[in-house]
């Protein structure tokens, strides 16, 4: 008797174990689903965030209003919304479990957006001489890159809209505009920097960045106490 009634307790903490661990299973893939909709819809926002930049660009061109200000702005904004909505889909793209391939085009999608800023931002820099540079960042999931990123937050807090950060991940293969990028850097190591000409492969310290950085803008900021007198 004793042993039936033990058995039918294995049984029934057996049943309340798989219920409890498909009550898992069940909310994460819930959670993992709204995440994805989340992301998708921050994607289209950021879609329709770029197409109204482009056509206030064209109508500024069309009538040869000065746009170098407000299009500055406007991009600055833009990116900030961006990097932002980035940090949230990387992290959620990490854990998804059926939903991989999706999170995948939200991130190529991503990444599309942010080099059409970046083209962006070359013309203007082309046309409006502005003392700004930009910086293409290129990293792997390691912890020196981590570091790198820290360094390069600083440096975008300390010189504010004169320096414009374009981070990509170097491994993704599902753009090959990235791969594009970093044969014309003729970057092998990762991660790696390019301001202009200029290339830094491996972890640079903040000093080297910035000195990078001064040179780009001719020392035209008060954070580049290494200046022409």
């Amino acid at each position: 008797m004793r042993k039936e009634l033990n058995k039918s307790r294995y049984i029934l903490a057996a049943i309340l174990t798989l219920i409890i661990l498909a009550s898992g299973i069940g909310i994460g893939l819930v959670i993992e689903k709204a995440r994805l909709l989340a992301s998708e819809r921050s994607n289209v926002m950021q879609d329709i965030a770029l197409n109204s930049l482009q056509v206030q660009q064209l109508y500024l061109d069309a009538y040869n209003i000065n746009s170098c200000e407000s299009i500055q702005k406007l991009l600055e904004s833009n990116m900030n919304d961006l990097d932002l909505s980035m940090k949230r889909l990387v992290k959620y793209s990490k854990s998804a479990v059926i939903n991989k391939e999706d999170f995948e085009l939200n991130l190529r999608d991503y990444f599309i957006t942010e080099l059409q800023y970046f083209l962006i931002s070359e013309k203007m820099k082309s046309k409006c001489k502005m003392d700004s540079v930009n910086v293409l960042y290129f990293y792997i999931q390691t912890e020196e890159s981590d570091r790198q990123g820290y360094v390069l937050d600083f440096i975008k807090k300390k010189f504010g809209d004169q320096v414009m950060i374009f981070s990509f991940n170097a491994n993704f293969e599902s753009e090959p505009m990235i791969e594009m990028l970093t044969k014309a850097h003729d970057l092998e190591e990762f991660p790696a920097i390019a301001i202009n000409s200029k290339t830094f492969e491996g972890y640079t310290p903040e000093e080297g960045v910035e000195r990078a950085v001064c040179e780009a803008l001719n020392n035209k900021s008060p954070y580049c106490l290494w200046g022409e007198d």
